[in-house]
């Protein structure tokens, strides 16, 4: 949504990263800012006057009423910058400059840029809103127009029914807790998902404005009619445009959580299950935890002390891939082979490498690579037996039998699985699917599953693979592309009832066990 609203300011398409002018329809200063941003404009800019007066606001809040006498006489100061220029000035008690902005001023599609760094909170109607300094502040109000960077997207979906006593600043410091508070360092937080819907726009100006506390450049709301219906209970109908965000639009990431009534069975995102041979009758020794940073989701089996081991891994392989990633968003925006500088991380090359052994873009290994990072960790630190559920994307080494079952989104009590017998070495069982969960995939099937000693090459092989069984006369042209690719060992494809095998596959019949699915936490 960032992009469409600085390509409208700008009349021109422009994408993240691309340095712009854009033109500000309204520049907000409060009494602790605009004082500063006065002087300078005298100072470095010899001059006094503003750009256009209509689109300037200054508001005494901070320190109101005045505590001292130096105060006063920076809000005179105030007064007398304001009356000099005819701009709108707004006294002692006349309210809080962002609520002031939220009712009279901000509206879809326009740029506000404030000397506050809860300025953010007018994207919640849609609005590009961000917290700049007093410098920025005083050539913006001489000259009319900023220059800045395009900021990446950061898609958060909110699903669900929140439940009672759960409100929008409990999802977002929730959010803030799994992202981190650089998480989303200079990016477009998007607030998007059916529990966002709901709130009213008050609810959604909570998580536009705590977006700074994630370290987000601003925080979007789409413009839908409860925007419309605040806009009108203002008298400002007039200013209502509808905001959304484009199908399968460009982000550098996404993470999605769901309402304490949200029923996992009922909107199922990951398409395998794990279980012991064992679980038929007594429960395995080995813990099961899910861990959540992000948009990764991984459910971790091994012995305790390992698991905090695969944890570090995963934040660590996110950390390299994340700047890589700022450096460079070609990397995960591209559904071609791209070719790594020498200074990418070790994960952004296993991925690169995997992605052009099948012709696709790097992307399509990136939740098998995690996995592998991890259980790699976790067999250096000593386990015999280590398995990351990344979604759907497994990495495993296994001291006993354990059966891995295939959830493609039938309701029968039977399902297929594979019995993987005990192993020292390595195997990658991942998953595409064309019709369950978030990933982008060009086919049809249910489930498009790749066993691999290579996690990475498995995951990319399971995209190609996916991408390429649109119907049950095309499996066989699809496992075709497998040909020569070392060292897949076997394939699976379940479509409409019909399932294709290529390679050595360890089929089995196994029970659906949806408890055991890695999904979303929350």
């Amino acid at each position: 949504m960032v992009e469409k609203i600085l390509s409208r300011k700008t009349g021109r398409d422009v994408l993240p990263n691309d340095m712009v002018v854009v033109p500000v329809d309204l520049h907000s200063r409060n009494d602790c800012t605009l004082p500063l941003a006065i002087q300078l404009m005298a100072d470095e800019l010899a001059t006094r006057a503003v750009h256009d007066p209509e689109k300037v606001i200054a508001v005494c809040d901070h320190a109101s009423p005045s505590p001292s006498e130096q105060v006063s006489n920076v809000q005179i100061m105030m007064r007398k910058f304001a009356q000099e220029n005819g701009i709108k000035f707004c006294e002692n008690g006349d309210g809080v400059c962002h609520q002031i902005v939220l009712e009279q001023h901000a509206a879809p599609y326009k740029v506000i840029i404030g000397a506050d760094s809860r300025t953010c909170t007018h994207g919640a109607l849609g609005a590009f809103a961000t917290g700049m300094g007093s410098t920025d502040m005083a050539a913006i109000m001489a000259y009319g127009k900023a220059w800045l960077k395009v900021p990446t997207s950061y898609r958060i979906e909110v699903e669900g029914n929140l439940g009672t006593h759960i409100y929008s600043k409990d999802v977002f410091l929730y959010l803030c807790g799994q992202i981190t508070a650089d998480g989303a360092t200079y990016m477009s937080m998007e607030f998007l998902g059916d529990a966002v819907d709901d709130m009213s726009v008050e609810s959604r100006a909570v998580m536009s404005n705590m977006a700074i506390e994630a370290g987000g450049k601003c925080g979007l709301c789409a413009a839908d009619e409860k925007t419309r219906e605040f806009l009108a209970r203002y008298g400002r109908s007039d200013e209502y445009a509808p905001l959304t965000p484009d199908r399968g639009g460009y982000c550098i990431g996404s993470i999605s959580f769901h309402g304490p009534n949200h029923r996992l069975a009922d909107n199922p995102q990951h398409k395998t299950t794990i279980m012991h041979k064992t679980d038929r009758n007594p429960q395995s020794k080995h813990p099961r935890e899910r861990f959540q940073l992000k948009e990764t989701i991984v459910t971790i089996s091994s012995e305790e002390q390992y698991i905090p081991v695969a944890k570090r891994a995963i934040e660590s392989c996110r950390r390299d891939l994340e700047r890589f990633i700022r450096r460079d968003p070609f990397f995960a925006s591209t559904l071609d082979e791209y070719q790594c500088p020498k200074s990418a991380p070790d994960i952004a090359v296993r991925m690169a490498d995997a992605g052009s052994a099948l012709g696709i873009g790097p992307m399509s290994a990136v939740a098998g690579t995690i996995a592998a990072i991890a259980v790699e960790a976790m067999v250096d630190a000593g386990a015999t037996y280590a398995i990351v559920d990344n979604g759907g994307d497994i990495a495993l080494v296994n001291d006993e039998t354990v059966i891995v079952g295939i959830y493609a989104g039938i309701t029968d009590d039977v399902s297929i699985g594979l019995e993987i017998e005990p192993r020292e070495s390595i195997l990658g069982i991942c998953t595409s699917s064309g019709r369950i969960g978030h990933s982008i995939s060009f086919g049809n099937a249910d489930a498009a599953t790749i066993l691999s000693g290579d996690v990475s090459l498995a995951d990319a092989a399971a995209t190609a693979v996916g991408n390429a069984a649109i119907d049950i006369a095309s499996i066989k042209e699809a496992f075709s592309i497998l040909k020569g690719v070392k060292p897949i060992t076997g394939g699976l494809i379940l479509l409409d009832g019909n399932i294709g095998l290529y390679g050595r596959v360890p089929v089995v019949e196994a029970p659906q066990r949806v408890e055991y699915i890695t999904g979303a936490l929350g």
